[in-house]
């Protein structure tokens, strides 16, 4: 199935930093060539979409919310052999990775400790969206 996304963050109207991180990686199993066209791209290559935002404008909110951005990627892209077996398993340990690596930085940066970000992912593959 051939799918079309559209990706958009805004800072809004009552804070000055932006908090928000999306992810898209429309080509989560190849990095190959199946884009059809500009525009669209077949599920059956899996895709990625990832949305982080920093908790309620706290301090440090846009750091911990690229944190989760970059740490889900991490994990998905070292585990895509899950995408065969158990997408709950690959989703759930990849906020898993992502909640660590929140910790981790607040280990070494106490001072972010009230840092933390919202995440919300799913996978689109074969024509079903799991989140």
């Amino acid at each position: 199935m051939l799918f079309q996304y559209a990706a958009q963050i805004d800072v809004g109207m009552s804070r000055l930093v932006q908090q928000d991180s999306i992810l898209v990686n429309p080509q989560l199993i190849f990095n190959n060539n199946t884009l059809t066209s500009s525009d669209y791209y077949d599920d059956t290559n899996a895709a990625l979409f990832v949305v982080a935002d920093g908790m309620g404008g706290g301090v440090k909110g846009e750091l911990a919310s690229q944190i989760t951005i970059n740490s889900v990627k991490d994990y998905v892209t070292k585990n895509k052999n899950l995408l065969t077996m158990n997408l709950y398993e690959l989703v759930t340990n990849a906020i898993y990775h992502a909640n660590q690596s929140i910790l981790d930085h607040l280990n070494e940066n106490p001072d972010d400790l009230s840092m933390g970000s919202t995440i919300v992912m799913g996978i689109l593959k074969d024509g079903i969206l799991s989140l």
